[in-house]
């Protein structure tokens, strides 16, 4: 939704992608936009959601999402998910 609006389109004329929307979620010291990346935040928020629920069946059985962490044998998705969510963690302490 959010790149819709920053790269949306007005009576069917496209507008062009300078840059990808990952590069944009990129931190600003690092030459992105500091754009926030949702995955992580709608998973601290949608508790109700399948995925929230087997995640936390796996991962994070006796806390919340924010205190959660990577173990050992942790699946990619979970990765990938736990290296955004510290972006989460510091705009929410």
């Amino acid at each position: 939704m959010i790149s819709r609006f920053w790269w949306g389109s007005k009576q069917g004329e496209r507008k062009i992608l300078w840059i990808n929307w990952n590069a944009l979620c990129q931190p600003k010291y690092d030459g992105g936009m500091g754009f926030r990346g949702f995955k992580a935040w709608r998973l601290s928020t949608c508790t109700d959601s399948l995925v929230y629920k087997c995640l936390k069946a796996r991962y994070f059985p006796r806390t919340d999402f924010m205190d959660a962490f990577v173990g050992g044998l942790s699946s990619y998705t979970w990765r990938s998910i736990q290296q955004s969510a510290w972006i989460l963690k510091k705009g929410t302490y």
